[in-house]
């Protein structure tokens, strides 16, 4: 409440996504992530590898991670498979650009809908999961029978969610028509009948593409293969009342090299696209009156780049990042500003040893408008005004229309009576309301309030009323609206706010509670149960223990503190007893895994466990490290005084003096020009090499252990891109098979 000459009533404007804590922890890549907590971008290690499609969310307020998906499997915040997360997709190598995306249940803020998309190459499959994080002990976890439930199939790779009105939009491109499907998700659920909005314009992806909505929900851009002569960006007008998307215009084609991403500017004005092959961010001005002033508007934001550029993504810093398949993510700071004053920056953040930046970052997080938190629906704003003279009141500045009680329907009211006034004017969800409420002056008024001063070195005491814009002044001189004291006495405050005045006397006297907790901070087993008893002075003074109960005794069954209150008259005395879980004991001995013949391993790898542990290996050594250097069973049991576990892994061991590239560059420089089989040759027999591209189609194949592929298809260069090779070979003897990615880069 604030005393003016005229008030200037400020409605209540939609917060963007970003404005959320939701997004602020990022998962990718291969093990990769990034906080945004804290104001510095820290990287960590997660446990997701995945080539594209990637998703993650945060706690919407405190910014701590809740859980992170790839496009088969989903992870707990404690960088584990969910028991229940395994195969909520298909697409296992992550090759679909876009393909999982999350959305918060409209009315349950414990559960999550997971939308996967499979790659184009396996029909394009939209289904989505049900995550409930209340689940495994409030790990969250997949919901049985609501788990990769589809929706319908024959879709691009590109899919995008927005908010809409107490709503969102799922909005998938169809592959064979264009068409634009838009399914509502709404507190009832998914409606799988979707809105089609066919595109205005003759391309058809073939089956490439990324969308993304601005964070004024009024424009999609498209970035989309369409094969010759290459690639497009598009733009078009989207409703998010009714989900239709119309008016498409093609502002960019034709480029060979690739355009793979998209990502608005903050305020929507300008759109970035990413081209994976010359290595580009371009910009656009979408302010510009035409289509052709919009194509024209194109400038390079990275020049001279030399990495490959992935995913665009704005980050809750307001910053678009770039995944630029390194070991690090590239910036565009200020990403409002025509470049040249928006600011593109190489390796702001360096993913940690052992991780690395692929293609694909997390799409963010969105909450519908009117779902709680910021933003309503239809807002209602009280403010208070007292009434010495008339006064002028304001509607929000720039809206379409206004509406006051009396019916009259200009942007100002003058108001000369108490009474109370409101204007609404429309928005996209429906309309925004402020009111005022106006008053004379009233009388001072006197209030009285004896308290007891209990056993603390200091007490806090407060005004009777303490209203938002009044002021204070205490007989010490504090204008403060508490005041802490040390010492009895009497004291008294003046509070003035618009229309009233009141003054508070206290009469502080001393009394002191004296409670007394007969154990000290002590462990339990869990399970176990510990009886609590305290002694209190005076002895007719009211208990009540944090476990509700009301006698000198309670029980201690978990961990934490256990207080005791004692309030004799008001004056209130505590004892805290803190009891602790003796620490469990926690030994992995990893996954199965295979290892070199020459390179042996230490058993655990990890060990969360007290010295005073003991340690019963399967040949019954009691060490607590195991040199592993052949093939076997191993097996480790762990015990102390409260409980006894065991694990057990699986080893296999290989000869790892054999080679073959993950990535060559037949460029004809003489260096990494052929794929081959390298290494100790000699012991290799049956050999089988045979190279595929991302469409399944064979293009190398040889029998030859000192041949390899030279980058060439049917007489011609392949394209740039990423590659599958099949290796079944006999090593002394031994059959031997090898699968994995041949990355082709000129």
């Amino acid at each position: 409440m604030r005393l003016l000459s005229i008030i200037v009533l400020v409605l209540f404007s939609l917060n963007s996504s970003t404005a959320q804590m939701q997004n602020n922890n990022w998962c990718f890549g291969n093990n990769a992530g990034v906080s945004f907590n804290g104001g510095t971008l820290a990287p960590f290690v997660s446990n997701i590898r995945t080539n594209e499609g990637v998703a993650a969310v945060s706690h919407r307020t405190t910014g701590a991670l809740l859980f992170y998906t790839s496009t088969a499997v989903a992870y707990n915040r404690n960088f584990t498979a969910m028991p229940n997360g395994n195969g909520i997709g298909t697409d296992n190598a992550g090759t679909c650009a876009q393909g999982v995306h999350i959305a918060p249940y409209v009315n349950d803020t414990n559960k999550f809908f997971v939308f996967t998309m499979s790659a184009y190459g396996t029909n394009g499959r939209l289904s989505y999961s049900v995550i409930d994080m209340t689940l495994d002990g409030g790990l969250g976890d997949v919901i049985a029978g609501q788990k990769y439930i589809p929706i319908d199939s024959g879709f691009s790779e590109g899919m995008v969610i927005t908010e809409g009105c107490k709503t969102y939009w799922l909005v998938a491109f169809k592959r064979s028509t264009a068409d634009f499907y838009a399914y509502q998700i709404t507190s009832t659920g998914i409606n799988t009948t979707p809105v089609i909005s066919n595109t205005a314009y003759a391309y058809r992806t073939a089956g490439l593409a990324t969308m993304k909505v601005s964070p004024d929900r009024t424009t999609l851009g498209i970035v989309s293969y369409h094969g010759t002569p290459g690639t497009y960006v598009g733009i078009h007008d989207f409703n998010p009342v009714t989900g239709t998307v119309t008016n498409g215009r093609v502002i960019d084609s034709g480029n060979p090299a690739g355009f793979y991403s998209c990502e608005f500017s903050p305020n929507s004005k300008l759109l970035y696209v990413a081209a994976f092959g010359d290595r580009n961010i371009y910009q656009y001005d979408l302010s510009q009156a035409t289509t052709a002033a919009i194509a024209a508007s194109k400038q390079t934001v990275n020049s001279g780049g030399n990495v490959n550029v992935g995913t665009l993504q704005i980050g809750p810093d307001s910053n678009i990042y770039a995944a630029t398949r390194t070991s690090s993510l590239a910036r565009i700071s200020n990403p409002n500003g025509v470049v040249p004053n928006c600011v593109y920056t190489a390796n702001v953040v360096t993913a940690i040893t052992g991780t690395a930046v692929t293609l694909g970052l997390p799409q963010a997080v969105v909450h519908p408008i009117g779902s709680g938190g910021v933003g309503n629906f239809i807002t209602s704003r009280d403010t208070l005004v007292c009434l010495k003279q008339p006064i002028v009141l304001y509607g929000r500045s720039g809206q379409t229309s206004y509406e006051w009680q009396d019916g009259s329907t200009g942007n100002t009211l003058s108001v000369s009576a108490e009474g109370t006034y409101w204007v609404r004017s429309p928005d996209t969800c429906g309309f925004f309301t402020d009111t005022v409420i106006v008053k004379n002056k009233r009388d001072t008024v006197s209030t009285t309030i004896d308290t007891m001063m209990c056993n603390r070195s200091s007490i806090e005491i407060r005004p009777s009323k303490n209203v938002a814009n009044a002021t204070y002044l205490w007989n010490t001189g504090s204008t403060d609206n508490k005041l802490t004291i040390t010492q009895t006495g009497n004291y008294f405050v003046t509070t003035t706010e618009i229309c009233d005045v009141t003054i508070d006397s206290f009469n502080v006297e001393a009394l002191a509670v004296q409670v007394n907790v007969l154990q000290a901070d002590t462990t339990i087993c869990y399970g176990d149960t510990l009886l609590l008893s305290a002694t209190v002075n005076p002895s007719v003074a009211k208990l009540k223990w944090n476990t509700e109960d009301t006698t000198l005794t309670t029980k201690a069954s978990a961990a934490g503190r256990y207080r005791l209150e004692a309030n004799f008259d008001g004056c209130i005395g505590y004892g805290d007893v803190y009891v602790e879980n003796f620490p469990r004991i926690s030994i992995e001995l990893g996954p199965n895994r295979e290892i070199c013949a020459d390179e042996p391993i230490l058993l655990p790898e990890i060990a969360t466990s007290e010295q005073t542990d003991v340690y019963l290996w399967q040949d019954g050594s009691t060490d607590r490290k195991f040199r592993v250097k052949e093939a076997g069973v191993y097996y480790v049991t762990v015990s102390n005084h409260c409980q006894t576990i065991r694990d057990t892994v699986t080893v296999t061991v290989r000869n790892c003096r054999l080679f073959f590239p993950d990535a060559f560059t037949p460029n004809g420089d003489g260096k990494n020009d052929i794929a081959r089989f390298l290494g100790d040759l000699a012991y290799v027999t049956e050999y089988e090499l045979h190279i595929f591209n991302r469409w399944g189609e064979e293009v190398f194949a040889s029998n030859d252990i000192k041949a390899g592929w030279d980058g060439t298809h049917k007489g011609e260069p392949a394209v740039v891109d990423t590659y599958y090779y099949y290796i079944k070979y006999k090593y002394h003897g031994k059959d031997q098979i090898w699968k994995d990615n041949l990355i082709l880069v000129r």
